[in-house]
């Protein structure tokens, strides 16, 4: 997009006399803008995703540690084992409760 852009921005300046003398000015301005706002819009995507895809890194050791303890039997889950498992997947997964609220906030 940003290619198209510039490229767009290189023809205008090699022809600007063209373009004054015969009135084409608010066409390409239309132009660039149009390729502008597409550029925009793909980038915002591309921010959408990048930051949900951080949410779930950062919270991948609590959304996992959540799904464990969800499955699992619940008479037999004891306090030793429940630290056990929250050690071992925090340990897996270098996750820590300081980066989930990090991983929120930059959804919003």
């Amino acid at each position: 997009m940003s290619d198209t852009r510039i490229n767009l921005i290189s023809q205008i300046l090699r022809g600007i006399k063209s373009i004054k003398s015969r009135l084409l000015e608010a066409l390409y301005g239309n132009r660039v803008d149009e390729t502008r706002g597409a550029e925009i819009k793909a980038y915002g995507y591309y921010c959408d995703i990048k930051n949900i895809c951080s949410a779930i890194y950062f919270n991948a050791g609590v959304i996992i540690s959540s799904l464990v303890f969800l499955l699992a039997s619940k008479e037999s889950l004891e306090l030793g084992k429940v630290f056990s498992t929250l050690a071992l997947l925090a340990y897996i997964f270098n996750f820590s409760v300081t980066y989930s609220n990090y991983a929120v906030e930059a959804l919003y």
